[in-house]
């Protein structure tokens, strides 16, 4: 079942089982799973828990004070996933796919969390502060680059490209600066936002924030730019 698992992957599973254990659950069940990850606390989702303050300590805390403790239960009994917990590691093997990983990783372990917006592990996730297509913006910005060869000069003359577009067309926007010196820009629309990435390699990352909730790569901006409509006169 885990074979596509990184050796950290496994081993938050493990942890998971444990701590499952030492709340006297009868199975593995989603709050284990982000225990189990802040117990490993590698890689880029070590770092979204660092940039949140978000440590074991605290949740470990929050899932007690949810529930009444009872004795632990051996380590020996065998413990099954939660059909929450199995829907989370369904959601990150579809996560690790939609972003080309070869192997299922922390990042998309937090990211199937999130995506079981029902479930204990995400309300407190999402009560400290993340957000699913913020952690997988992150995820995706920080994963290696396919690319061979940087173009690192092409960035800001399609970013300014692009501004002076919304700018022809009074369109409303904001510009930040994202991680790693990339540059975000975001455009509100009926019902979508869009979420448009300018990368230090030249790289152009536009995620449209509706129901599909699809990242597309920047032959997308033409749709944007048609649904603002002509540029404006006068």
């Amino acid at each position: 079942m885990f074979e596509r698992y990184t050796d950290r992957a496994r081993r938050v599973i493990f942890f998971a089982r444990y701590e499952a254990s030492a709340l006297a659950s009868s199975s593995i069940d989603t709050e284990h799973l982000l225990l189990g990850l802040l117990r490993e606390g590698a890689g880029i989702a070590g770092g979204v828990f660092k940039r949140t303050k978000l440590t074991y300590e605290v949740v470990r805390r929050e899932i007690e004070a949810r529930g009444r403790l009872q004795a632990p239960t051996s380590t020996s009994v065998d413990m099954p996933l939660s059909p929450e917990a199995k829907r989370v590691l369904q959601h990150a093997g579809e996560e690790a796919e939609r972003m080309d990983a070869s192997h299922i990783d922390m990042e998309h372990l937090l990211l199937g969390l999130l995506r079981e917006s029902e479930c204990l592990a995400a309300d407190i996730l999402t009560s400290k502060g993340l957000r699913l297509e913020e952690v997988r913006e992150e995820t995706r910005l920080q994963s290696p680059a396919k690319e061979v060869a940087p173009r690192p000069r092409e960035a800001f003359p399609k970013l300014a490209d692009f501004l002076r577009q919304l700018e022809d067309r009074r369109a409303a926007y904001h510009v930040s600066a994202f991680h790693q010196e990339a540059i975000r820009v975001e455009v509100a629309l009926p019902e979508e936002k869009w979420v448009v990435t300018f990368l230090p390699d030249g790289r152009v990352a536009v995620e449209v924030f509706s129901a599909s909730g699809a990242v597309e790569d920047e032959a997308a901006l033409a749709r944007l730019l048609d649904r603002l409509g002509p540029p404006k006169t006068g």
